[in-house]
């Protein structure tokens, strides 16, 4: 994704979109925070980084209104509002962070934001491989050992993978979470409180209770 944005030249009106897919608490959010406070990323956008959160709920044009806030953009009577957001971001060289974009009007809501004279990048968080543009890169459950050494991360301690490894009770928590980051770091939470077989028990009652399947 760095490779991706910084491939621009400085004569670049509009940098490629680049984007992060994959399920919920996979770890794209994650990503880009890393990708924003990367120093090339912050040399190569020295106007700085402007993250803009998203959601299922909010449209495309609330989302470019917080941006204008931002900028300091007034609405002015008959000039759209992409219009006034290209003027001040003319000469300016800023990446914009779309983060948890659901549908495509939300995204077309940016495409025509131009900064002449500057460089303007889009890196794109959704769930929608669709929607995360060109260069995209999805970001897949962990297998192997991978979970086991971020559940061990998690819990810390003295806790190693290889402990866990060792322990049946562990393997099937990785296993509900299906390689989910978050789902182990949420796992994690309850075995230093509980620990493994305790947690494994409690989490058998809640599937049970809430008639989930066992996949």
């Amino acid at each position: 994704h760095r490779t991706a944005l910084l491939r621009t030249g400085t004569m670049a009106i509009t940098a490629a979109t680049t984007g992060v897919s994959g399920p919920a608490g996979a770890g794209k959010s994650s990503m880009a925070v890393c990708l924003a406070r990367d120093r090339a990323i912050q040399a190569h956008f020295s106007d700085g980084v402007t993250w803009l959160p998203f959601g299922r709920e909010r449209t495309g044009a609330e989302v470019l209104a917080t941006l204008a806030a931002r900028l300091g953009v007034a609405a002015v009577p008959g000039i759209e509002p992409t219009v006034a957001i290209s003027r001040a971001l003319a000469g300016q060289r800023r990446l914009l962070v779309l983060d948890d974009v659901w549908t495509a009007e939300q995204l077309s809501a940016f495409e025509a934001l131009t900064a002449n004279g500057g460089l303007l990048g889009l890196l794109v968080t959704t769930r929608n491989d669709d929607l995360a543009g060109e260069h995209a890169q999805k970001v897949d459950a962990l297998e192997g050992g991978e979970e086991l050494r971020v559940l061990a991360a998690y819990i810390g301690g003295d806790t190693t993978a290889q402990s866990l490894l060792d322990n049946g009770d562990a393997r099937e928590l990785v296993k509900m979470c299906s390689g989910n980051p978050a789902m182990l770091r949420s796992v994690a939470a309850l075995c230093k409180k509980k620990g493994a077989a305790p947690t494994l028990a409690y989490l058998e009652q809640c599937r049970q209770k809430l008639n989930l399947p066992k996949s």
